[in-house]
């Protein structure tokens, strides 16, 4: 009988970045991101295929919000590389406690609900979930009540618009160590998107503490840290917490089925 433990890979395939996670149940085996937009969805997942040698995954549990192209260059690349039809997440009106607040679910992005799927775990009275990467979301779940969200672009995003669209106010985009006014164009766009995005938390964090009373937040995504720390500094009193792999933890609570083709 071989010694040798199964084990899961979770991929968590943004719009620019594929998060990846092989697990024999709670034991997580290895882990890392790869951020693909200039270097092809191939590429990444080549390189997730060289961290997988001698991990024997045999399941495969996808969240993607890439296309349905992305998606099956994803399913060739498991078939043929790890000998697994991968499952692919998908929305549901309601799983595991948590109900959707879209009338057409299938519009619902899958990342946002593998986040809500996981708040609730971690919080069955609710949360504000904030995940800050390409895009920032934020959406309120009250007792596994989805009560809808808002969606804006992020950092990055809004930096470069200013680029596109104006001859002068050009900056890549760093986050700063404080907000304070700008004495530089960068630093003037970089404090501005950055307090833009923290504006849209506060609100939302003060409404729904006067509709529902006070609810954890809940950070996630490359940029979520930051502006979990830019809440606290601004004098924030409430709970919140920072959980790097909140969407890729929904997976295993997600419904997930073969790809149709």
């Amino acid at each position: 009988m071989s010694n040798v433990v199964s084990s899961v890979l979770e991929l968590d395939i943004g719009n620019t970045r594929l998060k990846w996670r092989v697990r024999s149940a709670q034991v997580v085996l290895g882990s890392g991101a790869v951020a693909y937009f200039d270097l092809g969805v191939a590429v990444a997942l080549q390189a997730i295929t060289h961290e997988c040698l001698g991990l024997n995954v045999e399941t495969v549990l996808v969240g993607s919000v890439a296309g349905s192209v992305v998606d099956k260059l994803v399913r060739r690349w498991a078939l043929s590389e790890l000998a697994c039809e991968p499952l692919f997440a998908e929305v549901a009106e309601c799983s595991n406690g948590v109900s959707c607040a879209y009338d057409d679910v299938a519009k619902f992005g899958v990342d946002r609900w593998l986040g809500l799927l996981s708040a609730h775990r971690l919080s069955s009275a609710g949360a504000i979930v904030v995940d800050c990467g390409s895009a920032v979301t934020v959406d309120v779940l009250v007792a596994g009540e989805h009560q809808g969200g808002y969606i804006v672009p992020g950092f990055r995003l809004l930096s470069t618009s200013l680029a596109k669209d104006t001859s002068k106010v050009k900056a890549d985009f760093v986050a700063p160590k404080n907000l304070s006014l700008g004495q530089s164009t960068a630093d003037c766009v970089n404090h501005g998107v950055a307090l833009m995005v923290l504006g849209l938390v506060e609100k939302v964090v003060s409404s729904v503490s006067e509709r529902d009373g006070d609810l954890p937040i809940i950070f996630t995504g490359g940029d979520g840290e930051i502006v979990m720390k830019w809440l606290l500094a601004s004098g924030f009193k409430g709970w919140s917490d920072y959980v790097a792999d909140l969407v890729i933890d929904g997976l295993e609570l997600a419904g997930c089925q073969a790809l149709v083709v």
